[in-house]
C-alpha cells in the first residue's frame, strides 16, 4: 500500500512538474512577445521624437517667415489704429517730430549704406534684408513714435519673437544691431 501511494504521489509530481514545464514555455514566449513589441515601441518612440524635432524646426521657420511678411508690431499698430477709428480718434498721425523723423530716416540710409551683415541661423545674410525688415516696421509704425531712441527700442532691434538683431562688421566685429545704432545716432547729433 505504501508502494502504491509512493507511485501515486510520484504520478503526481512528474504530472506537476510536466505542468509546470508547459507554463514556464508558456511564459517565455509571453516575454518574447512582450519583448518584441517594447521593440516596436521604442522603435516609434524614437520617429515620433524625431518627427517632433521635425514639427519644431518647421514652426520656427513658419514664425520666422510670418515676422518676415507681417511684422507683430505692424499688426499690433494697425489693431490700434483701427481701434481709434473705431472709436473716432483717427490715426496717431504727427506725433513725430520732424528732427527725429530726420534721425530716423538717416539712419536707415546708413544701415542700407553700411558694410554690415545681418547675423541670421542661416548665417550671415546682407544688411538688406534686415534693412527691408526695419523699414517695413517703420512704415507701419512711425506715426506712433515719438523720437529716434524710440524707434531703435521698439522697431529696429528685435524680431517679432523678441530675439535680438545682431550684425558682423567688415572687420568680423559682432554687435548688436541696437548698439550699432544707438553709435550712429550719436554721431548724427553731433555738432558739425
Amino acid at each position: 500500500m505504501n508502494l502504491i501511494l509512493l507511485a501515486g504521489l510520484l504520478l503526481a509530481g512528474i504530472s506537476l512538474l510536466w505542468r509546470s514545464g508547459q507554463l514556464v514555455g508558456e511564459l517565455h514566449g509571453t516575454l518574447v512577445a512582450i519583448s518584441e513589441d517594447l521593440k516596436d515601441v521604442s522603435t516609434v518612440a524614437g520617429t515620433i521624437s524625431r518627427d517632433v524635432e521635425t514639427l519644431r524646426t518647421q514652426v520656427e521657420e513658419i514664425r520666422e517667415k510670418v515676422d518676415d511678411v507681417v511684422p507683430r508690431e505692424q499688426l499690433q499698430g494697425t489693431i490700434a489704429d483701427a481701434q481709434r477709428i473705431r472709436d473716432g480718434l483717427g490715426r496717431s498721425d504727427g506725433s513725430l517730430p520732424a528732427e527725429e523723423q530726420e534721425h530716423i530716416e538717416a539712419l536707415l540710409r546708413r544701415l542700407a549704406a553700411s558694410d554690415l551683415r545681418y547675423e541670421s541661423r542661416r548665417g550671415l545674410l546682407p544688411v538688406e534684408i534686415l534693412w527691408g525688415r526695419i523699414q517695413t516696421r517703420y512704415l507701419s509704425m512711425r506715426n506712433t513714435l515719438t523720437s529716434a531712441e524710440e524707434f531703435i527700442d521698439v522697431v529696429a532691434t528685435r524680431s517679432m519673437l523678441g530675439v535680438e538683431y545682431r550684425v558682423t562688421e567688415a572687420d568680423g566685429g559682432s554687435l548688436t544691431l541696437r548698439e550699432w545704432m544707438h553709435g550712429e545716432l550719436v554721431r548724427l547729433k553731433e555738432p558739425e
